[in-house]
Formats: structure tokens, sequence, C-alpha cells
């Protein structure tokens, strides 16, 4: 005895169809976009150096758009190929598709409904016509072709495909060598790589050590395309920010600074007038300029003697004093404080050394005022500055 057709095996049959339908069609369509953002979030790593905090932020939310889409498409064509969600049931597919085979669309419910009602009272007295009614649905529901019952929403647009297709291609065809490097940082986005730069900017003049109110001239030069100027930044000892900018003058930027009295870090920059590049600036190394204190008297005092026939008492003088008037035949005699430990120390007069008692940071003279005189007192300190 042949078996006849069955409406709700038919109905299962669509139901695992649009499960394999939906599975194909998400895995597809889940695939051509994850390549299309991995190839954009690629083209930005090269074109741009991202940091790694940018890369791991991209590269685990990659992963994990990856992984949920994967978990939903599953998720998905089980609940279809299980018949978990109400719309994949077979009376909601027989509501779906009952106009499929050429009637009302509630048709195939009613047979549907006819069936159930046969399997339930195989007795009745019109058993006869209800099976011969079940038959005739369940053939033509055999013979429908189940590709047409396949969701438009499963037919993408093929403009947005071939837009999609074409820049994944251009963006690996124009520069492939780039783009695998940029894929290869993405793969390890705890590593920092340096942007490369289209040139190199350098010190020439490094750390220096100056004296207190020497000019001191610092200088840079570059390597390949040179721009035609830079900004020299310094930053004194109270933290105050300075700007300079250098132009190009020969193979070099140079920059002077006059009477320098502290110490001072300096470096030169270029900064990227363009917002979209891998870097930003482009900067030397960071330099110091120190600054020594020279050796000098800070207290001075000048006691003078007048002759003994004047019969005057001697008198002091401080070392604020630029000119000091004496009688000649007067012994002048002096003291002095340094602030830094003396080496050496000698009293000129008018051009003509003449020695004196020196101490650790203390030095002492006197001479015999003959004549109107230039004096000097030269001391130098043990790093022989003077």
């Amino acid at each position: 005895m042949t078996q006849r057709p069955s409406i709700h095996s038919a109905l299962k049959g669509v139901r695992n169809r649009l499960a394999s339908v939906t599975l194909v069609h998400e895995l597809l369509l889940s695939g051509f976009l994850l390549a299309l953002l991995g190839s954009t979030l690629t083209w930005y790593e090269k074109s741009l150096y991202l940091g790694t905090g940018i890369r791991s932020l991209l590269a685990w939310g990659y992963l994990d758009l990856t992984l949920i889409a994967v978990l939903v498409i599953l998720l998905r064509w089980l609940g279809i190929w299980r018949g978990w969600w109400r719309w994949v049931r077979p009376q909601a597919l027989a509501g779906r598709i009952g106009y499929k085979i050429g009637a009302r669309a509630d048709r195939l419910l009613n047979a549907l409904q006819l069936e159930r009602r046969l399997e339930a009272h195989p007795h009745l007295s019109n058993s006869d016509l209800l099976a011969d009614s079940v038959r005739q649905v369940s053939g033509q529901l055999a013979k429908m072709d189940l590709a047409t019952l396949t969701p438009r929403r499963y037919k993408p647009p093929r403009r947005l495909v071939i837009f999609g297709l074409l820049v994944i291609l251009l963006s690996w065809l124009t520069a492939p060598t780039a783009m695998l490097a940029a894929l290869d940082r993405l793969k390890h986005p705890e590593l920092e790589y340096p942007a490369p730069a289209p040139f190199i900017l350098l010190a020439l003049t490094g750390d220096l050590n100056v004296l207190g109110g020497d000019t001191v001239e610092v200088a840079f030069t570059g390597f390949d395309v040179v721009p035609t100027s830079v900004e020299l930044i310094w930053e004194d000892k109270a933290g105050a920010l300075f700007s300079e900018i250098l132009p190009l003058s020969g193979d070099r930027f140079t920059y002077r600074f006059e009477d320098i009295r502290d110490d001072v870090t300096y470096y030169a920059r270029y900064r990227n007038p363009s917002w979209f590049s891998p870097w930003t600036q482009i900067e030397t190394k960071k330099h110091r300029i120190s600054i020594s204190d020279r050796p000098i008297i800070e207290q001075m005092q000048f006691v003078i003697t007048p002759p003994a026939y004047t019969g005057d008492q001697s008198r002091k003088l401080g070392g604020n004093v630029a000119d000091i008037a004496a009688l000649a035949g007067s012994e002048i005699a002096f003291t002095a404080r340094t602030n830094l430990i003396l080496k050496d120390a000698w009293l000129e007069l008018s051009g003509d050394a003449y020695a004196v008692n020196m101490g650790r940071k203390s030095l002492s003279g006197n001479f015999m005022l003959e004549a109107s005189t230039t004096m000097v007192v030269r001391i130098v300190d043990r790093r022989d500055v003077m």
C-alpha cells in the first residue's frame, strides 16, 4: 500500500530547507561583511599606524563581533531546524506559503487541519472525500519549487555586493605588502610600531655646559626631505615654555641664546600639517644647557690709612664703591669673600700683578698708593674659571 503524501512532512521539509538557506546565506553575508570591515580596519592601520590602545580595542572588538555573529547564526539555524520559533512551525509556514500553490492563502491551512482530523478520526463518514482533498494539496506542495520560498531578505542587492567586493579588492591590490604588514600589526596589538617619517631631525649641539652670561648657539639638521623651517622649544628651570620658528639656513637650523643665566632644556620639532597621516610630529631628543656659576666676589671691604703726617684716622669703605679718593702715601688694605672655592687670586694695579693672601673662599691684601691707579682683583676657581 502506497503511503499518501503528508502535508506536515512537506512543511517540515520546507522548514529544513529554510534552515539550510538561512545558515548558508547568513554565513556568506557575515563573512562578506566581516571581510569588508577587516579590510577597512587594515587600510586605516596602514594609513595611520594606530596606537596600541586603539589597535587592541579594534582587534578584540573584531574578534568579539565575529564570535557573536557565529553564535547568532548557529542559534537561528538551530531554532529554525528544530522549530523553536513560532514563525517556522507548520501552521505558521502553511499560512505564509499557501498562496504559492495557486490558491487562496488559507487553502493550505484548511488542508493541514483536515489532515490532522483524518489522523485523529480515520473512520469519519466523509473520510475518503477529505483524504482526496488532502492528497491534492499534498501533491501540489510536493511539486512546488522550494527555491521560491527563499525570503527576499536573503537576496542582497547586487550593487552593494559589487561595491563591497571592489573595496576589498582595491584595498589589497593597490598596496599588498603594506596591507599585509598592517594586518600583522593588528594581529599583535600589544606591540608598539614606530610610524615611518619622511625625514630625520637631529640636534648637532647636544648637551652643553656654559658659564652664566655667555652666549651659546644651538644647531639642528635634517636628512631626506627636510622642511623649510622647524620649531625650537625650550623650557627654563621654572617650567615656562618658549618657542621660536627657525628657518633653514644652508643645511641647518640655528638659534643663539644671548646672555643665558638659567639651565634650559631644548629640542626642535616639526608638526605635520596633514591630519590624515601616520605621524603627527617629528622631533629631536631633548638636550640640556647647564649653566655653571662664575666665581664672583660677594663681599669686599677697604681700610684706608692716611699718611702719618696727616694725623687722620683710618676709615672703612664698602666694596660697592667704584672710585676711592685717598692721599698719596696712603695704605689701602682690603678683604673679600667669594662664592666659590678659590684656586688662585691676584691684584692688578694699572696692569701689574701683585700677590694677595688667599684662603678657601677669602682673600686679602694691601698696597701703598703712590699715584692714581686702576685696581682689579682677579680670582680663579678650582675649575680654572675666572
